[in-house]
């Protein structure tokens, strides 16, 4: 239904939120298909994010279109996982700040 509704609304901004599971590819495609569609990288402790998303989130879309939520986790552990990932920092920068304030225009 994301598909329909980005093609629909061009521009209402989307997050995928909760990595978009079980439809991770799906909300994948979505984000390269329409530019409103974000990947909200959230609701799940980093080491039990899938090889996919970790991919996506270093991706050339990816890294501009990912942004970081814990849903309430433990965010000191969440950071410190995070950094076992083992991204890039502009990637990691972007992820935590940049893309959600160019995203939420702060």
């Amino acid at each position: 239904h994301l598909d329909r509704i980005a093609c629909d609304f061009p521009d209402l901004k989307i997050v995928g939120a909760h990595t978009g599971w079980p439809w991770v590819e799906e909300l994948i495609s979505v984000c390269y298909k329409w530019e409103n569609v974000w990947f909200g990288v959230d609701a799940w402790m980093p080491k039990y994010l899938s090889p996919t998303i970790i991919q996506f989130i270093n991706s050339r879309l990816g890294r501009d279109r990912c942004i970081w939520g814990t849903n309430g986790l433990p965010w000191k552990e969440n950071l410190r996982q995070l950094d076992d990932l083992g991204l890039k920092e502009e990637v990691k920068r972007k992820l935590l700040r940049d893309n959600a304030s160019e995203l939420f225009k702060l």
